[in-house]
């Protein structure tokens, strides 16, 4: 909108109605010229992306770089999309040559330009407002920024700001930037009257907490009492006891708790305590040893000395008990192992445990005989034979796995001889069933029921059911219709 610059009271004599009109007319002027003269970094429009699927939000491409900053105010007009010109909004930068629009400051509403009117070609306008345009002290509806980095202050020693409150910082995007940034260093106002300083930071060039190094809060005695720091200076004592001194190594950051003698150790049976010296001397008043004046001779071939023994001082009184067989010899159909290292004989019967076969005749041919109690007779598979174990039911299948060669005539179960090996000739006077693949040479008397492949040369009598092809597929005898087709030759 431009101001106007045909302002008239009207012809005397003057009306108020229209003073007061001329002055309203004036007001607006200046307010329209003050919009405008907040209006800074005019770029010309080079692309529009609103009309399309691709238009949420809408996004403006300027013809060189706009220079326009994350949340700034801007007015669009003479682009000729109707819901654009003439209208405010704020811009997310999406490059140095483009903005997206959005309706509030905050970037949290986009303008959804899928349905407006399409850009027709390049042309239009969009200015940024000052960042100073909306300044209002008393309502403060804007951010307030130096218009030079580093050269002015917000109060000062002489003359300093009473209070100054600021937003608490959470994990919203929002509010995730609230609080006091002094450089990069961001100090976090958090609910509870919480203050979040950024990590590393110190007083005096020393750290206040350093997060990578632990410490205990509590120290506990025998899984159950606890000592627990009151605050964060607090000491630990240590205190010396009965029996128990300790020195403390500043330089060497060390304690060292010595226990200073023995208070009490009350002797039992065959025992003798003696602590005079601060010492304990603890002696045997009972048995000292035990020794064997006579030499076994199981010792020397390796057995370990007191295998077989088992000895009780449970009441102080030492009983020697033979747990063990000491020696074990072989007899008739009897074996004897002895482990040497342990002391352990194995008995084993040599023997059947009943009535077997040392013999075994095969076919009237030499037969085969136990070398020995503990022979072993193995069946070995031949020709077509196949041999299955079955240990858990001991039970041996022999079977014929019918895999083989076969030199000789083969007959029927009505004895009918269907292979005759001296004539070398196969009979078949039930017929033949199934494929027959292979050539046949000689006369086959007897219906062919299947399908014939090849050639075939002789005499066909009997009947031939079913139509005739040429080789060029050519239906030369339709046996469904009874016809014959093709030029006929001869007689």
């Amino acid at each position: 909108m431009s101001y106007s610059n045909n302002v008239t009271p009207g012809n005397p004599p003057l009306v108020w109605s229209r003073i007061k009109d001329a002055f309203d007319q004036i007001n607006e002027n200046f307010t329209i010229i003050g919009a405008q003269s907040a209006r800074q970094i005019e770029r010309r429009i080079a692309h529009i992306e609103c009309g399309t699927v691709e238009s949420n939000p809408v996004r403006i491409v300027t013809t060189e770089n706009h220079e326009y900053i994350d949340g700034q105010s801007v007015f669009v007009f003479e682009t000729g999309v109707s819901q654009l010109d003439n209208n405010e909004y704020y811009v997310r930068i999406s490059s140095p040559t483009e903005v997206l629009l959005y309706t509030d400051q905050l970037l949290t509403t986009a303008v959804d330009g899928t349905s407006f009117d399409a850009y027709s070609s390049g042309g239009g306008k969009i200015q940024g407002f000052s960042q100073f345009a909306t300044i209002d002290f008393e309502q403060l509806t804007s951010n307030v920024s130096p218009n030079t980095h580093s050269e002015f202050n917000l109060g000062s020693a002489a003359t300093a700001w009473q209070r100054l409150y600021i937003s608490e910082s959470d994990d919203t995007d929002a509010n995730v930037n609230n609080g006091v940034w002094l450089g990069t260093a961001q100090i976090k106002g958090k609910s509870g009257g919480i203050i979040d300083l950024p990590s590393g930071s110190t007083v005096g060039g020393s750290l206040i907490i350093n997060p990578t190094e632990t410490f205990f809060k509590s120290v506990q005695v025998d899984n159950g009492n606890q000592v627990v720091a009151d605050d964060f200076v607090d000491t630990l004592n240590l205190i010396s006891g009965n029996a128990i001194s300790m020195s403390v190594d500043s330089g060497a950051e060390s304690i060292t708790i010595t226990n200073t003698g023995v208070l009490s150790n009350i002797a039992g049976s065959g025992i003798n305590v003696s602590s005079a010296t601060g010492n304990i001397t603890i002696s045997n008043t009972g048995v000292l040893g035990i020794s064997n004046s006579t030499t076994v001779p199981a010792i020397a071939s390796g057995r370990t000395v007191g295998a077989g023994i088992i000895s009780d001082s449970s009441t102080g009184t030492l009983t020697l008990t033979n747990t063990g067989v000491i020696q074990v010899d072989a007899g008739t159909g009897i074996t004897v192992f002895t482990d040497t290292a342990t002391g352990i004989a194995t008995v084993t019967n040599s023997s059947p445990a009943g009535n077997a076969f040392r013999f075994v005749d095969v076919f009237g041919q030499t037969s085969v005989e136990a070398d020995s109690v503990a022979g072993r007779l193995e069946l070995v598979e031949g020709s077509a034979i196949q041999i299955v174990t079955d240990a858990g039911n001991d039970k041996i299948t022999i079977n014929f796995t019918g895999v083989t060669d076969i030199t000789g005539s083969v007959f029927a179960d009505d004895s009918t001889k269907m292979v005759d090996a001296v004539e070398n000739e196969m009979y078949a006077s039930g017929g033949f069933f199934g494929n027959l693949t292979g050539n046949v040479t000689g006369n086959v008397t007897g219906n062919v029921t299947g399908d014939l492949v090849g050639n075939t040369t002789g005499y066909h009598t009997g009947d031939v059911k079913g139509s005739v092809f040429g080789d060029d597929s050519t239906k030369l005898v339709d046996a469904v219709e009874g016809e014959i087709y093709g030029d006929f030759y001869g007689t």
